[in-house]
Formats: structure tokens, C-alpha cells, sequence
């Protein structure tokens, strides 16, 4: 499962690299080189303007066990397949290998690529789009690869440092802006930017709703294959509030970074340090953003929030022997009563005995909690024993 998914997610990526890629034109669109199924690797390749498409089923080993004739109709890839079985597989392939014949797999390259390209190089780039999952959308200035840099938004002009490169793109997070995006806004939230709950809300709402009605249009038309997209889309549908809808959020006991990461360090590893209570720093899973106020949830969740920071607040004894993990809050509004709150504490050691007065503390200083529930995972106990950024 976990290949099947890490080549769907190249697979898309691909795409959008070739989509992108300036001066290619529109009939030499490249299909992607590999897909992952169940009983092995499909290979599909181009052939220029003959209008076929070859692909060939293998099994892990790498043996073909099929193979498919695909006359392209259209330029945009719209294809009918027909398949002819080969000759059964001539070798036992071995647990964890996987050969490359022809147009095979293509592999994530930790060196350099062919326009010099490296890991933990340096670049500037210019984010024109965000990609399906929000990635921005850039280019190299001089060569224009495409590469996908995280919480880069249109028309920003930004300096990243590379993660990942492959054959037709790369992947790179932002580490300085060098000039703000189009449609800039304030973000009302103090945590932003360090805090990894939110991504645009510094981006107009109406920019985003035209991002996200481009993302859909292009999953239609390369997915799809839908060629007339305005046909069959409808105008979508705006949060009546972009703000304190969030009915359920969890919050982590963990431990802040001791030491924030800046253009130059952003690569080092995190310090760890005071324990604290909030949410996950962005672009790592180690350390927690001290939040006491989050504008995704509604104030009586934050009032919520406050009672447990101050009645079980992070490093306290209660906190310690039972090893709390995580606080959560559901919220829903009842058609008499109105808004009610359930809590949830989750932690890895059963001893609800110590949490009790806590508890009934925690409902008793908010009136709309109407429970509040004990989880327990034990199953996470050796996870837990080797991070160090417990509670």
C-alpha cells in the first residue's frame, strides 16, 4: 500500500511537471513512466507523434507479463487500450527487487541532475501555480525545470532549498521571501507560519477559491479527460466563514524547538525544548507550537483550551504519570441546546483515577463540555519510549 501510494503521488507530480515544462508542446506531452498495481509495475511510454502509447505490465522482479497496444485519439492522451498476454514470467524475482528494463520505474535521485540541480542546493525560483495538495507551482530562473516547492503561492519570487530530485522535476521547501505573492492579506493568526495547521491564510479567500476551481478544471481535463471542462462544472460553493468552522481539533503535548530555524539553518535538526501544549510545527512532526488561541475552532473551544493549558498543563504531574499525548475537542451545535463540546484525553497509560478531578475541573469551568472522555493507547508505548518529545 505504502508503494501504491508513493507512486500515485509521483505519478501526479509527473504530470504537472510536464504540464509546466515552457516550450514543450501539447501533442509531446509525456504520459508517466510508471504506475504501481497490485500484482506489479506498469510501464507506459510515448512514442512522438505516431499516436501510440506502449505499456507493459511487470511483476516486481521486473518480467513482463503483458503488454498493451494504446492508439492515442486526441492530443490531451484520450486512449483505448488493447492488450495481448506475453509469455509467463521466466524468473523468480527476489523480495525488495526491482529491475529497470527500457522506460522502467523511474528512482528519486539524491545527486545532481542533469541541469546541476542538487539536494540542499540553494535556489531562487518564481511560483506561478499551486498544485493539487498545495504546492507551489515554480520554475528555475535559468534551465525552467519545475519544481514544487512547499508554501509557495502565485507570483512570489522566494528562495528554497532542494529535497528531492527526479528525472522531470524537483522538490524544495521555502526557506526566505524575496518577494511577496499576489493577492497578500494579514494573517489574523500569531502562529502563522510556524505553526503547520495553516498554509494560506495570508492569501486572499477569493484567490484561493480561484485556485482551487484551476486545480479541479485540470484534474477534469488530465485525469478525465474531459476536454470541455466549463460543461460540466458548476461555480463552487464559498464558506459562509473562513474562520472557527473546524468542528473537532487536537492538540499535541510535546515540546517546543529550543532553537528556531532560520535561511541558515533550517536543515539542522531540532532542539528540543520546554514542554508545552498546541500543534504541530510546520514541516516537522518533533516539536509543538505553544498555541493557546486558535481561530479554526470556536470560542468556546478556546475557552476549552485555556481550562486544560491551566488545569493540566504541560510537564505537570498529572500530565507526567499518566504520559499525555493529546487533547481533543469536538464541538456540534444541538438544535435546543445549542453549542455543546465533548473533550477527549489521550494518553498512553490507563490511570483515569489521576484524571478525574481534572476532568470534572474541565466541565465544571466551561459550561457547554457535556463530556469529557479517557483514550488510551497503549499500542504507541515504544513509539513513545523512543521520542524524546514527550510530554
Amino acid at each position: 500500500v505504502k508503494v501504491l501510494f508513493s507512486c500515485v503521488a509521483d505519478i501526479e507530480q509527473q504530470f504537472l511537471a510536464t504540464m509546466y515544462t515552457l516550450g514543450q508542446p501539447q501533442r509531446t506531452l509525456r504520459a508517466p513512466e510508471a504506475f504501481a498495481h497490485r500484482d506489479g509495475l506498469t510501464t507506459t511510454s510515448h512514442h512522438g507523434g505516431s499516436g501510440l502509447v506502449s505499456r507493459m505490465f511487470r511483476n516486481r522482479g521486473g518480467d513482463v507479463l503483458r503488454r498493451l497496444s494504446v492508439p492515442c485519439l486526441s492530443s490531451r492522451g484520450t486512449c483505448r487500450a488493447q492488450s495481448r498476454p506475453l509469455a509467463a514470467a521466466s524468473s523468480t524475482p527476489k523480495e525488495g527487487e526491482l529491475r529497470r528494463r527500457g522506460g522502467g520505474a523511474k528512482v528519486a535521485r539524491k545527486g545532481k541532475s542533469a541541469t546541476g540541480l542538487s539536494v540542499g542546493s540553494t535556489v531562487e525560483l518564481h511560483c506561478h501555480g499551486v498544485a493539487f495538495g498545495g504546492k507551489g507551482v515554480c520554475r528555475l530562473e535559468d534551465s525552467g525545470m519545475v519544481v514544487f516547492c512547499a508554501h509557495a503561492l502565485p507570483g512570489e519570487h522566494l528562495e528554497a532549498r532542494v529535497d528531492k530530485v527526479k528525472k522531470n522535476f524537483a522538490e524544495a521547501h521555502k526557506i526566505r521571501v524575496l518577494k511577496p505573492h499576489d493577492n497578500v492579506v494579514e494573517a489574523p493568526c500569531p502562529y502563522f507560519g510556524a505553526c503547520g495547521g495553516c498554509n494560506t491564510q495570508n492569501l486572499d479567500y477569493e484567490a484561493q477559491i480561484h485556485h482551487k476551481e484551476s486545480q479541479v478544471e485540470q484534474l477534469l481535463w488530465r485525469v478525465g479527460g474531459v476536454e470541455q471542462t466549463g460543461s460540466i462544472m458548476r461555480p463552487l460553493v464559498q464558506a459562509e466563514e473562513i474562520y472557527e468552522y473546524r468542528n473537532k481539533v487536537e492538540f499535541h503535548y510535546g515540546r517546543a524547538n529550543a532553537a528556531p530555524q532560520t535561511p541558515e539553518t533550517d536543515s539542522a535538526e531540532a532542539v528540543l525544548g520546554e514542554p508545552v501544549i498546541g500543534l504541530k510545527a510546520a514541516g516537522e512532526y518533533k516539536t509543538v507550537v505553544d498555541i493557546d488561541h486558535c481561530h479554526l475552532q470556536n470560542e468556546a473551544a478556546n475557552r476549552v483550551l485555556t481550562a486544560v493549558r491551566q488545569l493540566v498543563p504541560a510537564g505537570s504531574p498529572v500530565a507526567t504519570s499518566t504520559m499525555l499525548r493529546k487533547v481533543m475537542i469536538r464541538s456540534a451545535e444541538h438544535p435546543v441546546h445549542g453549542m455543546q463540546l465533548m473533550v477527549a484525553l489521550e494518553s498512553l497509560l490507563d490511570k483515569p483515577a489521576e484524571l478525574q478531578e481534572a476532568a470534572e475541573r474541565i466541565a465544571a469551568a466551561v459550561p457547554e463540555v457535556v463530556s469529557v472522555v479517557h483514550l488510551v493507547e497503549p499500542g504507541h508505548w515504544e513509539e513513545a519510549e523512543d521520542d524524546e518529545a514527550g510530554p
